[in-house]
C-alpha cells in the first residue's frame, strides 16, 4: 500500500520520537548515545580519518554549548575498517547494545547500502553524511550530502567555457563513479561539447603515473 505524505511524516515524527525516549539514552548521567560508522583504517580511511576528527569535534562544540534538550552527547565511535560487512555487523551492534539514539556514518555508497538493511530492520533513524549519486527514497535515511547533478550541473557548464569543448571521463569504478559519468554525458551535450573518452578506476588504484 502506498503511503501518503501525511502518513510518510508521522512516521517519521515518531521515528525520530522514538530515537530520543529514555530506553535510548546513556546510563551515564542521561548522556545521549550517538553512533558514528567511519573507516579509521583500511584503504578508505584516506576520506575517514577527516570525518572521524570532524565528528568528534563537532561532537565537542555542542557539548560545549550545552548538548541537546539540556544532555550532553556521548559518541561511541566504531572503525568499520573499509569493510561492508562490518559495517553491517558494527551498525546491529550500536542500535541493539549500545542503543544509540541516532546512527551516522558510512563513505561509500556500498557502505551506506549495508547499514541501510540494519536500519529498516531495527526502524532507527540514520544519517549518511557524504556525497552521493541520488536516487535514494527512505524515510529513516538522511542522506544530507550534495548528488553529481546538483554539482556538474554548474562544473560542466564552466568547464566548456573556460578549457574547451572536449572532455575525458575519469571516475571511480562503482554506482557513484558510473552515476556520475552519465550526468557528465548529460551536462556536456548541454554545453555542446564531446566527450572524448571516459575510463573508471578501481577504488584501491593509488598510482597514477601510466
Amino acid at each position: 500500500m502506498e503511503m501518503n505524505r501525511r502518513e510518510a511524516l508521522k512516521t517519521l515524527g515518531a521515528a525520530v520520537g522514538a530515537a530520543f525516549v529514555p530506553g535510548r539514552a546513556s546510563a551515564q548521567s542521561g548522556e545521549i548515545a550517538v553512533g558514528s560508522l567511519l573507516d579509521g583504517t583500511g584503504p578508505i580511511n584516506i576520506y575517514g580519518l577527516p570525518m572521524i576528527d570532524s565528528t568528534k569535534f563537532a561532537i565537542d562544540d555542542i557539548n560545549a554549548q550545552g548538548g541537546v534538550l539540556g544532555r550532553k552527547l556521548r559518541l561511541i565511535q566504531l572503525d568499520a575498517q573499509s569493510n561492508n560487512q562490518i559495517y553491517a555487523q558494527y551498525a546491529t551492534k550500536l542500535l541493539v547494545e549500545e542503543k544509540v539514539a541516532v546512527l551516522m556514518g558510512g563513505i561509500t555508497s556500498a557502505s551506506r547500502e549495508a547499514v541501510r538493511p540494519v536500519v529498516g530492520k531495527y526502524k532507527h533513524v540514520y544519517f549518511y553524511n557524504e556525497q552521493y549519486e541520488g536516487g535514494v527514497c527512505d524515510k529513516l535515511v538522511f542522506c544530507t550530502g550534495v548528488t553529481p547533478a546538483q554539482q556538474l550541473g554548474t562544473l560542466i557548464p564552466w568547464a566548456v567555457k573556460e578549457y574547451g569543448k572536449k572532455v575525458y571521463t575519469l571516475a571511480a569504478d562503482y554506482n557513484y563513479g558510473h552515476i556520475s559519468a552519465d550526468w557528465v554525458k548529460v551536462f556536456l551535450r548541454k554545453a555542446g561539447g564531446t566527450l572524448v573518452n571516459q575510463e573508471f578506476i578501481p577504488l584501491d588504484v593509488v598510482n597514477f603515473d601510466s
